[in-house]
């Protein structure tokens, strides 16, 4: 586990009482769908959201895309964010190596019809393959520049980060996980 701290930051909690509040990102949960899922689409989402009803100085946390979205958006926006909570996502590490593979091995009949059945539960996703592909290929490419963000950051982060990342066997699996492990101990090195 890898924590930032930042001067000024140490208690995040000055009330004792919380709120609670989720949200799924377009195409994502019980949201309505849409065509534009860039990247910047999702950082959109979350500023309207923390504009409508985050509060004073919320504490973010987010999981894989989330986590990734949360940090940019507390660099980009200090003094607003109390503190950040990152689950196996905001790595300094492009593990998409091959955009054109990423594409061919997300376009599967498990990733076509994965997706409805989770949608008919209110559940997962409703990006097509080429759109998850896309967004992959996004996030892991701004992943390079995360850094950056991180030496921005004026809040407190936690990141809690599996020990791989990628389920697969073989030789590619390997080299996957080897440069996720070595970006969270990059992040450990801040």
């Amino acid at each position: 586990m890898w924590q930032h701290k930042c001067p000024g930051n140490e208690s995040l909690a000055n009330s004792g009482q919380y709120r609670l509040v989720t949200f799924d990102f377009r195409n994502h949960g019980k949201t309505t769908t849409s065509h534009n899922t860039s990247l910047e689409s999702f950082l959109t989402d979350a500023e309207t959201i923390m504009d409508e009803v985050a509060g004073d100085r919320p504490i973010l946390v987010g999981w894989s895309l989330g986590a990734d979205l949360a940090a940019w958006y507390a660099a980009s926006h200090l003094g607003r964010v109390a503190g950040l909570f990152l689950i196996d996502g905001a790595v300094l590490v492009n593990l998409v190596t091959d955009p054109d593979e990423m594409r061919s091995r997300l376009n599967t009949p498990a990733m076509w019809i994965g997706p409805v059945l989770l949608s008919l539960v209110g559940m997962g996703y409703r990006l097509t393959p080429s759109e998850m592909a896309t967004v992959t290929i996004e996030v892991n490419t701004r992943r390079e520049q995360l850094l950056s963000a991180y030496n921005q950051l004026d809040c407190p982060v936690e990141l809690v980060l599996t020990t791989k990342t990628v389920r697969e066997k073989g030789a590619s699996a390997e080299q996957k996980n080897a440069r996720w492990r070595a970006g969270g101990e990059q992040l450990a090195h801040l």
